[in-house]
């Protein structure tokens, strides 16, 4: 059902519904009536995404970035970009997906399966390798690893908050201004 049906029904224009519905005033009491009565009755709701593309001059793009493919939480996440795509390619909206899976194959290489062929003192292990020790087939040792992984994150965390204006400078020079 389309402004344009309801329009057509009530023997009105698509403006007239239009400022109905958007609550713009300058309708008769007894043609507002009408309307809303023939809307409820047809069961007219607004098409969110037509409202998106008269709005916009280019068609909108939705975007993500996922670690990989394989991870339950991104699994779920990329089944739902997957619908949305089915959903609003009819509108003209794009949804892109990317995946960073040779990236996350790169990192966990180089922060755990490298060091832990190379290292044969466990005293010299990575705090990658110590927390991943701390799994088991038996029961996880949670607060440990929570404590460790805060540990691990400490480093970066200094390092960004002392150089955090230079990274945003770094960030925004290249940029469009516009």
């Amino acid at each position: 059902m389309t402004i344009k049906e309801i329009a057509q029904l009530c023997c009105v224009s698509r403006g007239t519904v239009d400022r109905v519905l958007n609550h713009r005033g300058k309708v008769k009491p007894e043609t507002e009536a009408l309307i809303l009565r023939t809307i409820h009755r047809m069961g007219y709701t607004k098409n969110i995404a037509g409202k998106a593309l008269t709005v916009r001059k280019n068609a909108p793009v939705f975007g993500a970035l996922v670690s990989s493919e394989g991870n339950p939480f991104f699994d779920d996440v990329i089944a739902g970009f997957r619908k949305a795509e089915e959903e609003l390619v009819d509108y003209g909206i794009t949804v892109l997906l990317k995946t960073m899976a040779v990236l996350v194959g790169m990192g966990a290489w180089n922060n755990l399966l490298w060091p832990m062929l190379v290292l044969s003192d466990m005293k010299k292990y990575t705090v990658p390798i110590g927390l991943n020790t701390l799994w088991s087939p038996y029961g996880n040792n949670y607060d440990l690893m929570i404590t460790g992984s805060c540990f691990a994150i400490l480093p970066l965390l200094i390092l960004f908050l002392a150089a955090q204006k230079f990274i945003i400078e770094g960030m925004t020079a290249g940029s469009v201004k516009g």
